[in-house]
């Protein structure tokens, strides 16, 4: 709720506290019932980072979160039944586990500050006014507005579905794309390049895909890159492309030639790595396992709903050939918002904003 008065026993004092931290979404009913992917999501309404170190729920759930865990303003945290579930299906960094578990008939979740002083409660129901889709039917239930009182069941509404058409997000051989020659590690740490925030260097050029040399099945490379044969064995590259308000998608579809391999990141996430690579780090002179694919193939991206952004977001890519002294070397990709399914069952929404936020 926007506004709570906590009663503390003690002496009978009544402590007001404005709730900036809200309990803004709730999944306590996962369909299947056995799938490990319940979880709490808090958002900070106010304009300061919170410092949520120690704070804890002991009603619903238990769970005290770690020294050094804070909120930002305008951001979310989720506390999960298991993280490892939340990561693997949303793609959802997440507190947790929490001990116990939710109730899909209903009961009260209550979160304490470090000093015992509640910040918010909620105490849900799944029958109306509550939303009745979220008691085991695939949806969580998400608070409309965070001004709204959350402890009451009309300031609720089931998760919903946002039916959008086909969208290529990034086209082939597309222009602009930046690149540089894996002659040495692109970054310290060797993974910052891919974030959003990473400042390249003079040795980045421009170019559009697909960028290689020699025979790549039907790629044409306008100019052929020169100099990497008996070289080196890798290629950095990166572009962005973007999301419209509302419209971040729970998965993509990647199309790609990558002879020999490749490894694909969005905002400095890995989300995809070629049948061809190696596991673990991969240093810049580094080689792909077997070689690759000269003609297109297609995989989906599932889980980017918790790290895409609405506005503009940074895919980078890194290229490999199997050996330095291979005759050839191409990449091209293409990134697809794929048309949703209207009959796909509403999905929660971990770690963004509510989908019916008003």
């Amino acid at each position: 709720m926007a506004f709570r008065i906590a009663i503390i026993g003690l002496l009978g004092i009544t402590n007001f506290l404005r709730a900036e931290i809200v309990i803004n979404e709730i999944h306590y009913n996962a369909e299947p019932n056995t799938a490990k992917d319940e979880f709490i999501e808090l958002s900070n309404t106010g304009d300061e980072t919170v410092d949520l170190s120690g704070w804890f729920f002991n009603a619903g759930v238990r769970y005290v979160f770690p020294s050094g865990s804070k909120l930002d303003p305008g951001e979310f945290a989720v506390i999960a039944e298991d993280p490892v579930s939340m990561l693997a299906r949303y793609g959802v960094d997440a507190f947790g586990p929490y001990e116990g578990a939710l109730s899909g008939s209903g009961e009260t979740i209550e979160l304490r500050q470090s000093n015992g002083l509640i910040a918010d409660c909620v105490s849900y129901t799944n029958h109306f006014p509550w939303p009745v889709a979220a008691g085991g039917e695939g949806s969580s239930m998400e608070l409309i507005n965070p001004s709204l009182d959350n402890d009451l069941g009309g300031s609720w509404r089931s998760s919903q579905v946002i039916v959008l058409p086909e969208k290529v997000l990034l086209e082939a051989s597309a222009p602009n794309w930046s690149w540089r020659r894996g002659i040495s590690e692109a970054s310290d740490p060797i993974t910052a390049w891919t974030n959003p925030d990473f400042v390249q260097d003079k040795f980045w050029s421009q170019q559009a895909m697909p960028i290689g040399f020699g025979g790549v099945g039907s790629e044409v490379f306008n100019p052929a890159i020169t100099g990497m044969r008996s070289v080196h064995t890798s290629v950095f590259f990166r572009n962005e492309f973007a999301i419209a308000e509302g419209e971040i998608p729970s998965k993509l579809l990647l199309r790609y030639v990558a002879d020999d391999g490749i490894v694909v990141y969005l905002n400095g996430n890995e989300v995809f790595r070629s049948e061809s690579m190696p596991r673990g780090a991969l240093s810049f002179d580094a080689t792909a396992e077997t070689g690759g694919n000269e003609t297109w193939l297609e995989t989906q991206l599932v889980g980017v709903s918790g790290f895409l952004v609405e506005g503009s977001n940074t895919i980078a890519i890194q290229g490999f050939n199997a050996t330095i002294g291979s005759s050839d070397f191409g990449v091209n990709i293409e990134l697809i918002r794929p048309a949703t399914d209207p009959e796909v069952a509403p999905a929660p929404s971990p770690g963004m904003a509510n989908n019916v936020c008003s």
